[in-house]
């Protein structure tokens, strides 16, 4: 993908078509309000795995998110609030991205404000490529990414008004634990250890490692890693572990139980969050002996149900790995992309 100047999309509306609005950032005391609109956007797309209040506070608690450069909120003359955005920046070896998050409300839609949430959010990326520009590759194409899934057809429809194509699609995988699980065990020379604090730096720098090669995959420095595991009450310690051989850690899988993901049942999922292994030792039987081991792991701590989510192009064969392993998926989510103009460039 070349980079290439866009210009920020309009819509023109009749005056009378807009709902009267003030734009602002969000706050933290927005978050029950933003859920009220958050599950209305999601009952409306037919969402599998509704966001909840935590999960909210946790996104907008972020340690690299500033709300005031990084979010926008379109607040009725009740009070309501009717849009939202979020940027967040995702480096790696691919690109430099930003993803942007964010809803309309359905007593709303087709007036406009998903087009100027997106227009606002071209604008903030290039204020927030500039402002994190050290970390950042200027060889890399910068570019800004929304996702839908496919039960989302306005939302897919309003990001392809907007100029954005889709460059990947992802599936949400469900595994019953009520079916067998296979035996696989780990080749010689390698043992399982469990996650501990003390082996956390290795586990995020094993992750890391493991994903260096993957496409569009974002390099996760230590805060933004300690937030979305030690520090989240979701996560799952004692269902996580690591593979080591001799005194390096090679593979691992992080576990976690968040509320909104449930089964068809309504049951907690226990989520594999991040399955990796090192290059160097793939293609041994690691993965699928440590994906095992934690699918016996979850079934003994009461789970009815395993999931993860899979890039469907992963060059490694992650796909057909998990099916061989009994997860089916449930629901396809697809990323579309822009190129937008990088830091110290004429907007």
């Amino acid at each position: 993908m070349t980079e290439r100047p866009v210009p920020v999309p309009v819509i023109e509306r009749a005056a009378a078509e807009r709902p009267p609005l003030t734009w602002r950032p969000l706050r933290p005391a927005d978050v029950p309000e933003l859920h009220v609109l958050v599950a209305a956007a999601e009952r409306a797309d037919g969402e599998r795995f509704p966001a909840t209040v935590s999960d909210l506070e946790h996104e907008l608690t972020a340690p690299a998110v500033d709300l005031e450069r990084d979010t926008i909120a379109a607040e009725g003359v009740d009070g309501r609030l009717l849009g939202w955005g979020r940027l967040e920046l995702r480096t790696g070896a691919t690109w430099n991205r930003i993803h942007v998050f964010g809803d309309v409300h359905p007593d709303v839609r087709r007036h406009g404000l998903g087009t100027a949430v997106l227009g606002w959010a071209e604008r903030a990326a290039g204020v927030l490529f500039d402002a994190r520009a050290g970390e950042l590759d200027p060889a890399l194409p910068y570019i800004l990414t929304a996702h839908a899934s496919e039960t989302a057809e306005s939302r897919a429809r309003l990001q392809e008004r907007c100029g954005f194509s889709v460059v990947r699609y992802f599936n949400d995988m469900l595994r019953p634990l009520d079916q067998p699980i296979p035996e696989r065990p780990l080749p010689d020379g390698y043992r399982f250890v469990a996650w501990s604090p003390e082996l956390d730096p290795a586990f995020r720098e094993t992750h890391n490692a493991a994903f260096a090669d993957a496409w569009g995959a974002a390099h996760v420095d230590a805060e933004r890693w300690n937030h979305e595991f030690a520090d989240d009450p979701g996560f799952r310690p004692d269902l996580s572990l690591g593979v080591m051989a001799g005194d390096e850690l090679v593979g691992y899988v992080m576990v976690g139980a968040w509320e909104g993901l449930t089964d068809d049942a309504g049951l907690q999922v226990a989520w594999l969050a991040l399955v990796g292994v090192r290059r160097e030792h793939r293609g041994r039987g690691v993965a699928s002996a440590a994906i095992a081991r934690t699918l016996h792991a979850i079934r003994d701590a009461g789970y009815a149900t395993a999931g993860l989510d899979v890039d469907t192009e992963n060059l490694g064969g992650a796909s057909r790995l998990y099916e061989g392993l009994g997860f089916l998926p449930v629901k396809r989510l697809a990323l579309r992309a822009k190129s937008v103009i990088g830091p110290g460039r004429a907007r």
